[in-house]
């Protein structure tokens, strides 16, 4: 199979077009950087943002169908020139600033087949050495025209195409079973933790309501003191918060959002400080933080100042369900997305205080009904990497000629690595 740079197979335009809007110029949807990070097909119907640009900017950067986008800044060289597919388009559609804009040949590059080709091992690979830079990469117009791939014939870039496009929904239909899956042990580990603190196991259960013989229900303030302790350098851990997994290294975490140019004036993290971030505890992104370290001066610190909680009952406390809605109910805002849990409201909030021999048993108890979960996530999350590393295997063989695509699924080979992968998990979804 003949290969050619990307400069010969398609036009490609890095966009300046910016979030701002501006009354002299035409109100138009931005298609952004996570648009295109997120989803491998643009259609006419996503939630895009509105802002403005000029009509030169609206003919140079305006959607068409068969376009592909790709992200041309990272802050990991490994996770540049994610590609997504304009499969629908109209007038007001335009690709936004971060994002470069190709659009193949017509007589040697389809966009159908050019979405998949920037997806092979070796494109992923040629990216990334193209990608300069130190702790944010970018690429280059010319770095992204040196960019050697395959050019089949027409004809054959559309068999090639039409393949993947089946083949790879099945796989990405089981990878969302594997994520839906996931998301169901996490919703019985919350009602676990629920019944245990709260004796609550639904969303409209009242906060603290009469508690057991021996427990008391005491402010927050009485046990924390918000901290503004902030770092002078800047080279602390960075942290980050998520309603899943708590407080955990960002350096563990696949986030895809840009790094402030330098973590200066950020705040101070200690082990056992609860840490939550304002703007997002309506969506339970709160937890303790086992490590010291760095977090966005927007966030609440607060760092306690009693021997009356346990570290780790107060971790699973705060991202309980009903613990959840009684700070919804606190924070301040116009609509759900807005809304703030600030320092004076969550201070005031009752907590639930139970003997410190009580709360051992209870995070002893929930350990031992954890284990079980936690081997279920585990092959969970095997079956889910194994489902990934089969479709970027089936894509690089695809569009490099190294499978003929009309044997292989006459042959069935897809169905019979999809059954031996179910096979490996051992998860029964009935188990749960």
């Amino acid at each position: 199979m003949r290969t050619m740079q990307l400069r010969h197979l398609a036009t490609i335009t890095n966009s300046n077009v910016d979030k701002l809007t501006d009354p002299d110029e035409v109100p138009v949807r931005l298609c952004n950087y996570v648009d295109v990070y997120k989803n491998d097909r643009i259609t006419d119907d996503m939630a895009f943002m509105v802002a403005s640009a000029t009509q030169t900017e609206i003919k140079k950067f305006g959607l068409k169908v068969g376009d592909v986008i790709i992200t041309k800044d990272s802050e990991d060289r490994s996770d540049i020139a994610v590609p997504a597919y304009v499969s629908e388009t109209a007038p007001d559609l335009v690709c936004g600033y971060h994002l470069a804009l190709l659009r193949g040949r017509p007589q040697l590059m389809s966009g159908g087949f050019l979405f998949w080709a920037l997806q092979s091992k070796q494109a992923r690979e040629a990216f990334s050495i193209a990608a300069g830079g130190v702790t944010r990469f970018g690429l280059t117009l010319d770095g992204m025209k040196s960019v050697v791939l395959p050019c089949p014939d027409r004809e054959t870039q559309k068999a090639i195409a039409d393949f993947l496009d089946f083949e790879t929904a099945r796989i990405d239909q089981l990878i969302e079973k594997r994520s839906q899956f996931a998301e169901l042990v996490h919703e019985r580990r919350l009602a676990m933790v629920s019944a245990a603190i709260v004796g609550a196991t639904t969303d409209a259960a009242p906060w603290l309501g009469k508690l057991p013989d021996g427990w008391k229900a005491e402010r927050a303030k009485v046990h924390f003191r918000e901290s503004q302790q902030r770092s002078e350098t800047g080279e602390e851990e960075l942290l980050t918060v998520s309603h899943i997994t708590g407080v955990t290294k960002r350096s563990e975490k696949d986030v895809n959002m840009f790094l402030a140019e330098s973590n200066e004036g950020y705040k101070l993290v200690e082990p056992d400080d609860l840490v939550i971030n304002t703007m997002w505890a309506w969506m339970g992104a709160m937890g303790v933080s086992s490590n010291r370290g760095l977090i966005s001066p927007s966030y609440g610190i607060y760092r306690p100042v009693s021997e009356a909680l346990r570290p780790n009952f107060v971790d699973l406390m705060v991202r309980s369900k009903p613990f959840i809605a009684e700070a919804t109910r606190r924070s301040k805002g116009i609509h759900s997305s807005r809304l703030r849990l600030y320092p004076d409201a969550f201070l005031d909030m009752l907590l639930p205080i139970p003997p410190i021999e009580k709360q051992d048993e209870l995070l002893s108890d929930l350990g031992r009904r954890f284990e079980k979960e936690d081997q279920l996530l585990l092959k969970n999350r095997r079956a889910d990497e194994l489902l990934r590393e089969f479709r970027a295997a089936l894509i690089t063989a695809a569009v490099t000629g190294q499978i003929d695509v009309t044997t292989w699924a006459k042959q069935g080979q897809t169905d019979r690595r999809l059954g031996q992968i179910e096979e490996d998990m051992s998860v029964r979804e009935a188990r749960a």
